[in-house]
């Protein structure tokens, strides 16, 4: 069970480095500072050992077919994975008996650092036979050094493990690890202000902790309140700007990209600074779920400037459009205000570009300069559009060849199909990056981008913003939208990745061939639970997915030893755990898959899962489940 153990804890540990009193007499929430930026909490390490055991995935993993696999991937994971703590993965869920919490701490004036605080209750042994083994490692290899260094906190004297790891490819500063084993509790930090900060804390010489932030506070416990998940398995936290503007000032940036502007001080600047925390839970193997996860989106005050743009409102019911079959993979609905997103996207364009007044005149370039499509973009195409996103996905038999087919839409207003299709003629007939495809009665026009030459950032209003030409066509690395194709049929605009897919979903839909989704018993039933819980207030965005269809293609790769070639995210978050910080992106990764069973012997452990997202005074609530194969 290790390598699940560390697996989980894996993708916690990199969501980091990229409250509420519960289980156990160790709330770690309570000793990291109000200045921490980012924090993950894991109640109790052997319990999520059990509660993942129990899922159906785990007790897949754990069948003997998985064997040769699984130690490979053990292996793998063990050498590419060593925290800037010197700390492998299995130490970390090994070391604890109870809670561990982790955390990026940023005060004002001093660096960035990071911790961890654990309780190490009955396994004080393990943790000093850990130090002396860490010790001995790096004092034998001669790639560090090892010191003993004591803090005074309280006139009561404190000893710490020092370990100083000279630069590496990885990391091309010196940094340090301090390790302060208190008995029941171990402290881990990266600099000498954390941990005499935190052992201030322990002491009881306290200021406020994470637990007295309001967006703390408001998070999490608007998520415990929404069911039975009152001693949830996992926590988490992040102030998105600041812990991203943290992140960025401690990482190996060059200077030419630290004189970039920074993305999280732009957005700050145009009102996203109003989401001030992010934070949620997440179970396992909760009554008849695999998973449950919940989150809270916390904005108390009114949007402004940009984050107007989020003008997402809450319906009673997500219907599905007609031309989402049965067989989709996976499917998601939206609204959103789109003339209030358009209206608030110019500033924070304007903001990235560095640009005043840039968004205004390509908008007036579009609408006034002779030789453009002389189209005002407001008035004649997004004021078109009503407010029902719709998405779909469905992964063909020989999806491993071709991919997955995915389609968008967004409704029209009745009776603007005609007016959006001639905006749409205007703009792209004449773009030699596009090129129509007819389609029965249907127009599509496919996304083919040229080889561009350098120009200015800053846009002439009297002139439209043309390409120049090149010879042949960009590699699929630089094209923004792979195989983009657009379509204006039967009240939607749609956008796909693949031209034949779409014109004749589209004809199969007008020729009633489709048959529903809503015809899928897989699908209602997620359905059904969303109604349920959003039957009071409504939401805004709801979800399904068919686990089994969704991993089928990636699982074969992996099969066939091409996880390289994965696109779905579980393909790269894979990638990213499976290789070590240096290793170039081209380097094949070191797992043996080839004794993994034929998917069809795994499928019926897969079951299906849904989220739902609700629009509430103070910001936006989520919840994401996924069931037990019956």
């Amino acid at each position: 069970m290790k390598i699940l153990k560390m697996g989980i804890f894996s993708f916690f540990f990199l969501i980091l480095f990229s409250g509420t009193t519960i289980r156990g007499q160790l709330s770690t929430d309570r000793i990291f500072p109000e200045a921490t930026k980012g924090f993950f909490a894991i109640s109790d390490v052997n319990e999520l050992e059990q509660k993942w055991g129990e899922t159906q995935l785990a007790q897949l993993i754990s069948d003997s077919a998985f064997d040769d696999f699984r130690v490979s991937l053990r292996t793998q994971l063990e050498n590419a994975w060593t925290t800037r703590f010197g700390m492998k993965l299995s130490d970390l869920l090994t070391l604890p008996s109870g809670e561990i919490g982790g955390g990026l701490i940023a005060l004002p004036g001093r660096k960035p650092g990071f911790a961890l605080v654990m309780d190490i209750t009955g396994n004080q042994e393990a943790v000093n036979q850990f130090l002396i083994k860490l010790s001995r490692k790096i004092s034998s290899s001669k790639k560090g050094e090892v010191k003993k260094e004591r803090f005074v906190i309280d006139k009561k004297a404190v000893d710490a493990t020092v370990f100083v790891f000279p630069p590496s490819d990885d990391c091309p500063v010196v940094r340090s690890a301090y390790y302060i084993n208190l008995g029941t509790i171990l402290v881990v930090c990266d600099q000498q202000y954390l941990a005499e900060l935190l052992l201030t804390r322990l002491a009881g010489k306290t200021q406020n902790s994470l637990c007295d932030v309001p967006a703390y506070l408001a998070t999490i416990e608007r998520c415990l309140e929404n069911g039975n998940e009152t001693s949830p398995l996992v926590r988490y936290f992040i102030c998105p700007l600041e812990f991203g503007e943290a992140v960025r000032s401690i990482s190996n940036l060059s200077q030419e990209e630290r004189n970039k502007i920074s993305p999280f001080n732009a957005l700050a600047k145009q009102g996203f600074s109003g989401i001030q925390g992010v934070g949620g839970i997440l179970n396992f193997a909760c009554d008849n779920y695999e998973t449950i996860w919940q989150t809270k989106v916390y904005i108390p005050e009114p949007s402004q400037l940009s984050l107007k743009m989020l003008s997402f409102f809450n319906v009673d019911e997500l219907s599905p459009p007609i031309w989402i079959d049965h067989q989709a993979s996976c499917c998601s609905f939206l609204t959103l205000d789109v003339l209030t997103f358009f209206n608030n996207f110019g500033p924070v364009f304007d903001e990235f570009l560095e640009t005043e007044g840039a968004w205004n005149d390509i908008l007036d370039s579009l609408e006034k300069d002779k030789n453009g499509p002389q189209v005002n973009l407001r008035t004649e195409l997004i004021a078109h559009f009503g407010s029902y996103f719709s998405r779909m996905t469905f992964f063909p038999e020989n999806a491993r060849e071709t991919g997955g087919k995915v389609v968008f839409a967004l409704d029209i207003k009745p009776g603007k199909d005609q007016a959006v299709a001639e905006t749409l003629h205007r703009m792209f007939d004449t773009d030699p990056e596009f090129k129509q495809i007819s389609f029965g009665d249907d127009v599509l026009w496919q996304y083919v981008p040229l080889k561009k030459q350098r120009r200015s950032t800053r846009i002439n209003s009297n002139q439209v913003p043309r390409p120049n030409v090149a010879s042949q066509p960009v590699s699929d690395e630089e094209t923004i939208l792979k195989n983009g194709v657009f379509c204006v049929s039967s009240g939607f605009l749609f956008v796909a990745n693949d031209a034949e897919y779409l014109g004749q979903l589209i004809k199969n839909a007008d020729e009633g061939k489709i048959q529903p989704i809503t015809n899928n018993e897989q699908y209602q039933k997620i359905k059904d639970i969303i109604q349920q819980n959003t039957k009071e207030v409504g939401h805004f965005i709801e979800g399904y997915s068919n686990n089994s269809e969704g991993i089928r293609v990636n699982y074969e790769l992996y099969r066939s030893g091409k996880i390289s070639e994965g696109t779905l995210l579980s393909s790269r978050i894979l990638r990213m755990l499976l290789k070590s910080p240096d290793q170039l992106p081209t380097e094949e990764i070191d797992v043996d898959p080839t004794q993994l069973p034929p998917f069809e012997q795994i499928q019926h452990h897969l079951g299906i899962g849904g989220y739902y997202g609700t629009v509430e005074e103070d910001g936006f609530f989520f919840k994401g489940f996924s069931l037990r194969k019956q």
